[in-house]
């Protein structure tokens, strides 16, 4: 299945500039557009209407003298398709289109002169082309979809729809990177919370860093503890890593060192190599724990080592901060041991 969607745009003549813009904006990102004016017959416009997949109609003070566009507005929405006005004067519109406005189709108004903001057209298009494939659920078998990027998504876009976690978590983590679907901060944390509410580990950790961060979604650190709290009681060796972070940090809980080196210990000792990392630090200054060389050096190597666990591929400061730390002692000195 590809990433095509068929899109009519009617407009009247004196709008063909901007419609013109949407076009080619529209065709270059692979979509199928039609326009239709005032000047094509009614006969042929209802079909070119009744073919697409969505209308959008670019309008104005001119489109509203005319009854075209209105027309295809309300042919369209009687048919059930995805129906998008782009106003130009959205202020002088008659009572025409308000009333058709009412009706629940969405606008995007801008001021003479200027083009559509193109992230809203996108945006919108990009909603109503999933869910235009998500009704289909009920005949889909993931196996009908092409084994590349775009079928990937497509296939978990369709499952998230069903309720699957783990298709949930996939699809946050497609709207957070902008892989085939829009970068979409709150869509991807939508999606990522449904997932976390399936108690799917990843997605248990990626909202409790949102939360923290307020990212996409609200900064709650209450709630972060929690999701990393649950992570933890899955037996997920981060879940106790981040809780340790709360815990010597004060996000959602009160400070306390000692619980925060409990925390990083039963990581540390599944394998985690930040909270190793974390954990000599703690033995490096005394923090909740005696101060001690052995130790920290001891955590300070597994946290250096290849071999320890690290799921955030690209992020190996505390790592190559370790090896600098092992190397030398005359530095791990002047670091209070």
């Amino acid at each position: 299945m590809k990433l095509y969607h068929y899109i009519c745009i009617t407009y009247v003549n004196l709008d063909i500039a901007s419609a013109e813009s949407l076009r080619a904006r529209l065709v270059r990102n692979g979509f199928l557009c039609q326009m239709t004016d005032e000047f094509v017959p009614m006969t042929q416009r209802v079909q070119i209407v009744r073919g697409a997949d969505m209308l959008i109609a670019v309008t104005s003070s001119a489109a509203a003298l005319g009854t075209s566009v209105a027309s295809d507005l309300r042919q369209a929405k009687a048919q059930g398709k995805d129906v998008l006005i782009v106003s130009l004067e959205s202020a002088e519109l008659d009572a025409r289109f308000s009333a058709v406005a009412e009706t629940g189709i969405e606008a995007i108004p801008y001021p003479v002169g200027e083009f559509p903001d193109r992230r809203s057209v996108s945006l919108f298009v990009h909603r109503a082309f999933i869910r235009r494939v998500c009704k289909h659920y009920a005949c889909f078998e993931p196996g009908q979809c092409e084994d590349s990027e775009e079928g990937r998504v497509i296939c978990d876009a369709v499952l998230a729809h069903t309720g699957d976690g783990p298709s949930r978590y996939r699809l946050g983590l497609a709207y957070t990177h902008g892989a085939v679907v829009p970068t979409m901060e709150d869509e991807a944390a939508k999606w990522i919370d449904l997932a976390a509410a399936q108690n799917v580990p990843d997605a248990l950790i990626h909202m409790g860093q949102l939360r923290l961060d307020g990212r996409g979604t609200e900064r709650d650190n209450h709630e972060a503890y929690r999701l990393f709290t649950a992570a933890g009681q899955l037996g997920d060796p981060r879940g106790a890593y981040y809780m340790g972070i709360c815990c010597l940090n004060g996000f959602g809980i009160m400070k306390d060192s000692e619980m925060a080196a409990k925390y990083f210990h039963a990581s540390a000792s599944n394998g985690y190599a930040p909270a190793a990392y974390q954990l000599a630090l703690l033995y490096r200054d005394g923090n909740g724990v005696g101060a001690g060389f052995i130790p920290a050096l001891r955590w300070l190597w597994q946290a250096a080592s290849p071999e320890g666990d690290d799921p955030a591929p690209g992020r190996h400061g505390y790592r190559r901060d370790a090896r600098y730390k092992c190397v030398s002692i005359r530095h791990m000195r002047q670091d209070k041991l």
